[in-house]
Parts: C-alpha cells; structure tokens; sequence
C-alpha cells in the first residue's frame, strides 16, 4: 500500500539514506530501529511525504506522491512527531480541530462530521472529557494521546510515528503502545526499545548508516548476532509461549 523503493536522502553531501526499498501493508505494524543516526526519522519523514528523496519514489496505492495533492496525502497519512510540542497555550479541543485541517477549506464552517471526528480521536485515545485542559497542564503520557488524536482526527488510513514513548515512563510507553496497537490502521513506527519492537510489531526494518540491513519478524530480526552487530551489546534471546522474542542484555 504504502511503497519506497530505492529511496536515497542526501543533505549538505551528507548521505542520511541509501538505497532504501521498503513496503508498508494494510493494517500492518512495521517497526523501524536501528542505533542513533541510522536514519529513522529522516526515512519517516520521507514516508510522511514530508521530505523529497533525492533518488527513489515512495507510492501509495501505486500513485507517486508527486502525484498526490498536499491536502489529499494529509487526508491519507499522519504524521506523529517525536517532539510534538505546541508552541503556543492552547487547550486540547483547538488542539485537536488543528488535525481537521486537510478537511477543511478557508473560512469553511465546522460541521457535524468534523465533531464527530474529533470526539472519536478523544474516545480512542481515552482522553473524553479533557477539551478543556491546556496541554501544557497535561502529562507526558496525557500530552502524547493527544499528539496521536490530533493524528487520528486526520481519519487517516497510514499513522507514522516517530518514537512515540520517548521520554515515557514504562507504563506509559506500553499503554502507548497498546493503544496504538488496537487502532487497526496501517502503523509505521520508529522504536527506540528493541523489546517494544518485539511485543508489538507484526514486521521489523532495521537500518544502519542508511540502509536497510534486515527486515522480516521480529524473530527473524531481532538475533543475539544482529544485535551485537549493530548496537554492540551482548544479548540472549528467548522466544516466548506467543512466539515472539524477548531480549536480555548482558554485561
């Protein structure tokens, strides 16, 4: 559904990606990891349609983004980015008609569906009843269900996020997830947890340097030997009784 093939980034002759071919399917969670300045978010913000590669394409639906409209990919596509922060006191309603954008013309009036969207995002997120609190009143977790609102308001089939539990503590960071989880659309995500990436994606893309190195399940990824490779950090794996990997590091 969601397709970059062969996509390279290079900024001030600086190669962020290289050679980048990967595809995001229907209702999937795909996990991006990798070390710091493998590349994550520079590689979200080019699925986000937000940066132009400097060689490849991404598609949706098989149709470039050179061929979408700006307001019809923002219609399709949220983005959810790792420092979210409002620059300016606004409660969480405004907050939240901000995600209403791309549906809405200038000066065009707020309609029952642009309400219903609204009150659904907050349902989603468990957050009915905050429309009035500033979001600088709001805690880390509060703030971060309410980023993904905003994001959900869009109705957009494809969510990207950008190390979501960042700066969450644990509790947070897995009912962040869960949520996330639960949604039913089609999820990219940067993680920064290999044991996050593990529970909750269907498939891991791991990247170092740029490029893509692995991708597949979070077994077939997530590996002792990979992950002394690429974080060097000594690790034993178990396979739990859901089939999944759970990591122990070692000293």
């Amino acid at each position: 559904m969601l397709v970059g093939e062969h996509i390279s980034l290079e900024i001030d002759r600086h190669t962020i990606l290289d050679d980048v071919t990967l595809t995001l399917k229907d209702q999937e969670i795909l996990g991006i990891i990798g070390p710091n300045g493998a590349g994550k978010s520079s590689l979200l913000s080019v699925f986000a349609g937000l940066v132009r590669p400097t060689e490849g394409e991404v598609s949706l639906d098989d149709i470039a983004f050179s061929n979408w409209s700006r307001q019809k990919l923002a219609k399709t596509i949220a983005f959810v980015e790792q420092q979210a922060e409002p620059h300016e006191r606004i409660d969480v309603r405004h907050a939240l008609e901000i995600g209403r954008t791309p549906h809405k013309r200038l000066l065009s009036p707020w309609l029952p569906e642009d309400e219903d969207a609204l009150q659904d995002a907050l349902l989603k997120v468990n957050m009915k009843g905050f429309e009035k609190r500033l979001l600088n009143s709001l805690s880390g977790g509060e703030k971060q269900r309410i980023h993904i609102a905003r994001a959900l308001a869009q109705k957009p089939r494809i969510l990207i996020l950008d190390e979501p539990t960042n700066h969450l503590d644990i509790g947070c960071q897995l009912e962040i997830l869960s949520l996330i989880r639960k949604l039913g659309l089609s999820v990219l995500i940067a993680l920064h947890d290999l044991n996050h990436a593990a529970m909750f994606c269907d498939r891991i893309a791991l990247l170092q340097h740029g490029r893509l190195i692995n991708s597949g399940k979070p077994e077939e990824v997530l590996t002792k030997e990979t992950i002394l490779t690429n974080f060097h950090a000594n690790a034993e794996i178990e396979m739990l009784e859901n089939g999944r990997p759970h990591i122990r590091y070692l000293l």
